[in-house]
């Protein structure tokens, strides 16, 4: 029996109770359609030999009130039908046919400055009866929330504010100046660099797009399950633009009109120039992001928001959440504790370019979101061209994270620059004319003969920077206050060339200078039984405790021979948190031919964005602080 799940007005069904009506008409509009009728794979709808759309064939409706009161009625039969209208010309005159009567032609719905047919298909209803709620999904997992300390947050004063703001927020009364004081509360930074006339745009695109909604769906067109959801959110993505690129900008703007019409199924993205935080939220409960499509893949891009949605509905069932207390959960409770904990900067193993113009609130600021390399990592250095109005270097930052492919973000990769440093400008005309910079060898020196068109994420080689350093020490600044590039060293004497070598020459001597020993302290390649009898198989582990099916191991290690960016850095810290997970271990560290890469469990979880770099050179004999400050962490 196929079943069609709607939405209805109460007094609809109090009409066909008291006889006054026999069918429900449902209006299609594009968002809708894949429900009503069939299409394509494109999403057009497909039409029979009349012209007319081709209805689903249900035999079942179950129909939710506005009231929250379920029925259920047998489907009798199906009508499709179009409104015909007169056909009108430019000048909005009606066009005749040759015999002088008005051609007609389908009614059409303007719909984000597109014409779409709008078809209506009624159902001959029968049998109206009370039933049970629609059931939702079965939980899959197990509550991941802590109650006690949920609750002390739930009904604590931050709860008590901030719960009631997204309550709000789900409702169709909402209005767009409570809209934007949650993207302001929770993306601080997000309007920093907005001119006062583009931040009006955006409140205008905010209340046009909330009026398109409500007037052109009506409560039949409403999703009532996570599958239509996702066929709603991607047509009106496909309606503003069939490429999808123009819609990834237009995610904020629709998820936060979609939670006031349909909370239960959508969220206000909060993660627009935020993905660290989305990062923290799903490390913090163990949960696995899906993969970040490629670059030139709009589609997946805007659907990406949907994979999220569809994820977040699950973690909401299984943890016994309102959408309002989901929200709060992910922007506010999840996010206290973490942004009071840090870690030191590693050295800095790279220096890149980034620039831009600058509004007069961002000259002033000390910590920005700015487009860069895929490979920066965390502590790298920033040098700062301003196009605009000065044409010049004027600021030296440190990448506070590791470059974030954002799949949000038009600019693909991202960072989070902080450590602001104000430097003497050196401007393009000087870059010109220097000497050093005419050698075609030098990174940056192709980037001045191309006045510095594609400047985000330009590799600055050493000797590049080392000469930036002689020209500002030149204008009498105290270079001693800049960071200086560090250059990770193997061990004298120490050769790698394979990914066994990182175990076999650094990880296992390392381990055995620290006083452990192999097959008693440390063993590779421990088994952690998984479930469904498949089992996890850590590089290393260290301090095992039980056996058989109970082992643990407190410190485990994923060995690769090179992690050559954050990408690479991020898919292992997955498998390694993966085996930890199994392990109930304390300490992750994933090492390479350079570094160790240590993060620490807190609160239960680890967090991909906080973590210590050691190099091999300081912890096997360059520099004893170091190598005791890991023993203590791995102890």
């Amino acid at each position: 029996m196929k079943v069609l799940r709607v939405f209805s007005q109460d007094e609809v069904i109090k009409d066909f109770q008291d006889g006054k009506v026999t069918s429900l008409a449902v209006e299609t509009v594009p968002v809708s359609y894949k429900r009503f009728v069939e299409t394509d794979s494109e999403g057009n709808v497909e039409l029979d030999e009349n012209q007319l759309a081709i209805a689903i064939p249900y035999d079942q409706m179950i129909i939710k009130t506005l009231e929250g009161q379920y029925y259920t009625a047998n489907i009798a039969n199906i009508n499709v039908s179009v409104d015909m209208v007169s056909e009108l010309d430019k000048d909005g005159n009606a066009v005749n046919n040759e015999d002088g009567t008005p051609h007609l032609i389908p009614s059409v719905l303007l719909f984000n400055s597109k014409r779409w047919p709008q078809y209506v298909v009624e159902y001959t209803l029968s049998e109206i009866k009370p039933s049970e709620p629609w059931s939702l999904p079965e939980k899959a997992n197990a509550k991941v929330i802590i109650p006690e300390n949920w609750d002390d947050y739930k009904y604590g004063k931050s709860g008590q504010t901030t719960i009631p703001m997204f309550e709000k927020a789900a409702t169709l009364n909402v209005s767009v100046d409570e809209q934007m004081k949650l993207i302001t509360k929770f993306i601080p930074h997000y309007f920093d660099n907005w001119t006062d006339k583009e931040k009006e745009g955006f409140r205008q695109d905010l209340d046009s797009f909330y009026n398109t909604l409500t007037e052109q769906t009506t409560v039949t067109d409403l999703p009532t399950s996570i599958d239509e959801a996702a066929d709603f959110y991607e047509a009106l993505m496909q309606v503003i633009d069939p490429s999808f690129r123009t819609s990834l900008g237009y995610n904020m703007i629709a998820s936060l009109n979609l939670y006031a019409m349909i909370p239960e199924y959508f969220i206000p993205n909060l993660f627009i120039t935020n993905f660290i935080a989305l990062q923290r939220f799903f490390d913090k409960y163990d949960l696995d992001l899906p993969e970040t499509p490629k670059r030139s893949k709009w589609r997946e891009h805007v659907m990406y928001y949907m994979q999220l949605c569809r994820i977040l509905y699950q973690f909401r069932i299984d943890n016994d959440l309102s959408p309002a207390e989901l929200c709060a959960l992910m922007y506010d409770y999840a996010q206290r504790r973490a942004n009071d904990e840090s870690t030191p900067l590693p050295e800095p193993a790279q220096a890149w370019l980034i620039g831009g113009s600058s509004s007069e609130g961002e000259k002033n600021a000390t910590y920005r979101f700015w487009q860069s390399n895929p490979d920066t990592k965390k502590g790298d250095i920033l040098i700062h061209y301003e196009k605009y109005p000065v044409k010049a270097i004027t600021a030296v930052w440190r990448a506070e994270e590791n470059g974030i492919i954002d799949p949000f973000f038009w600019g693909y990769s991202n960072t989070y620059a902080g450590h602001k440093i104000d430097v003497p400008h050196i401007t393009l005309d000087e870059l010109k004319a220097d000497e050093f910079f005419k050698n075609p060898d030098s990174p940056v020196g192709k980037l001045i003969n191309k006045n510095f068109q594609g400047v985000n994420g330009w590799t600055v080689s050493g000797e590049d920077y080392r000469h930036l350093l002689s020209i500002w020490q030149q204008k009498g600044f105290d270079i001693s206050k800049l960071p200086h590039l560090y250059a990770p060293e193997l061990p004298k004497g120490i050769v790698i060339k394979l990914e066994k070598d990182v175990s076999n020459f650094l990880l296992r001597p390392m381990l055995n200078s620290m006083g452990w020993k192999e097959h008693e302290d440390y063993e590779p390649e421990v088994h952690f039984k998984a479930g469904r009898g498949s089992a996890k198989r850590p590089d290393f582990c260290l301090h095992i405790t039980g056996q058989g099916e109970d082992v643990e191991a407190k410190v485990i290690f994923e060995c690769k021979l090179y992690m050559k960016n954050s990408k690479e850095i991020e898919a292992n810290f997955t498998q390694g948190r993966s085996y930890a997970r199994w392990g109930n271990a304390q300490i992750l560290v994933l090492c390479d031919k350079q570094q160790l890469i240590v993060y620490k469990r807190k609160n239960g979880s680890f967090d991909r964005n906080k973590f210590e770099t050691f190099y091999w050179k300081d912890v096997m004999g360059g520099n004893p602080d170091k190598f005791n400050e890991l023993k203590e962490i791995l102890s």
